[in-house]
């Protein structure tokens, strides 16, 4: 299955086809050739024409990416894989240092595992313990799963006192490598919990649901992110992490302060650059004017008012009194953007998807603002992608993603 090149695994989340598209369209802003080698579950194997530079970089700008793994062997089968791990082998090309305690563990992911592979592969850690150990002192991590989590990695240092091995089944053979990054779970709960103003009301979007926001709406010309309702300042934050300039307005009083305080405390926390803060203002969207963020250069990414929060199974018709009302203030919105924001090309806007007792009830307005200008984005992934929808299973609303070109 490798061909020339420079393979590697890129470990998405829970919901593996949007950080497919997300990745797809990071790569493709920033000019980065790459050729697709498969995709089984969450593990997407893409090749370079060189190696990737500043591995850790891009990590930390992927929301919808766990790890990312360089692969360097490839067997037939899951019994050849102890044999191409050899102690030289191991101590060469996997293990990141030799000269203390090698802490190590495995992690397969993919496809078409029968009985017999499975028990190859959990057998795996300890047969290359036994196998090194009259020559280096090691220690095994396991894992009741088939992966671990980027937890484990990252508190075990496993990148860096020894190796993540990372097996991922294809059709016909196995890919071997080295696990190089995982997310940075303690910086993510970091900005999403130890802002100063948080907003359990307005300001429940995730920081890494707002990185696949802005990448997937950004290009190759983009500089600045502004968010017309900004809650908490989630997407300005993120933005700001990524070397984006920000701006955002809300209606609400809080919502601005909030923000305002927030991005305060990030510039110091992390050391930004001030020229990534544009400015917040209380403005109303469906009204609002800002002549220096109407720009071609500048995106729209935002999380309007989703209605009022949900603990249960919606009643059918008050779904539907909510989407009308919902309806409304979204064409409201779009009216106003395309009368005073028409520059702007890229937006990407949420609207939900409520569960009800009957079914999902949304509210509908793709064909309205198509009117207007504006049309869905179709990303083409490699795994069934009928719409970006971001949820968890026990959710009662789920996040519809629409990022939207304006022709």
């Amino acid at each position: 299955m490798l061909k020339q090149g420079f393979p590697y695994t890129f470990i998405l989340g829970r919901q593996p086809a949007l950080g497919a598209a997300e990745l797809q369209n990071y790569l493709t802003t920033r000019g980065v050739a790459f050729e697709y080698l498969g995709q089984f579950k969450e593990a997407l194997v893409l090749s370079f024409t060189k190696e990737l530079e500043n591995v850790k970089k891009i990590q930390d700008e992927l929301g919808g990416t766990i790890k990312i793994v360089q692969i360097v062997d490839e067997a037939r089968e899951a019994a050849q894989i102890i044999n191409l791990l050899s102690p030289a082998r191991l101590a060469k090309t996997y293990f990141t240092q030799t000269k203390s305690k090698i802490n190590f563990g495995i992690s397969w992911h993919g496809n078409f595992f029968d009985h017999q592979t499975k028990k190859e592969l959990k057998s795996l850690g300890l047969k290359i313990k036994k196998q090194l150990k009259d020559n280096f002192s090691l220690r095994v991590v396991e894992t009741k799963t088939n992966s671990l989590t980027s937890v484990q990695v990252a508190k075990n240092r496993l990148v860096e006192s020894g190796a993540e091995i990372v097996i991922v089944k294809t059709i016909n053979t196995f890919l071997v490598g080295k696990t190089l990054s995982v997310q940075d779970f303690e910086k993510y709960s970091h900005r999403d919990f130890d802002k100063p103003s948080p907003d359990a009301k307005s300001g429940m979007l995730p920081p890494k649901l707002a990185q696949i926001l802005i990448n997937l709406t950004r290009d190759e010309k983009t500089e600045i992110v502004f968010d017309p309702f900004v809650g908490s300042g989630i997407v300005l934050q993120e933005a700001m992490m990524m070397g984006l300039k920000s701006a955002g307005a809300d209606i609400e009083n809080s919502a601005t302060e909030n923000t305002k305080n927030n991005l305060r405390w990030l510039i110091q926390e992390f050391n930004l650059n001030h020229k990534y803060y544009i400015g917040v203002k209380k403005q109303d969207a469906t009204r609002s004017t800002w002549p220096e963020m109407n720009r071609a250069d500048t995106i729209i990414v935002t999380e309007p008012y989703l209605g009022p929060p949900q603990g249960h199974m919606m009643n059918p018709e008050k779904a539907k009194k909510i989407t009308g009302e919902l309806r409304a203030l979204y064409l409201r919105f779009f009216e106003n953007l395309a009368t005073n924001f028409g520059k702007i090309e890229n937006i990407c806007f949420i609207t939900p998807i409520f569960k009800t007792t009957q079914g999902e009830i949304a509210p509908m307005i793709i064909d309205e603002i198509a009117k207007l200008g504006y049309t869905r984005k179709v990303f083409k992934t490699h795994l069934p992608l009928k719409d970006l929808v971001y949820a968890r299973d026990d959710q009662v609303v789920k996040r519809q993603i629409n990022i939207l070109k304006r022709n």
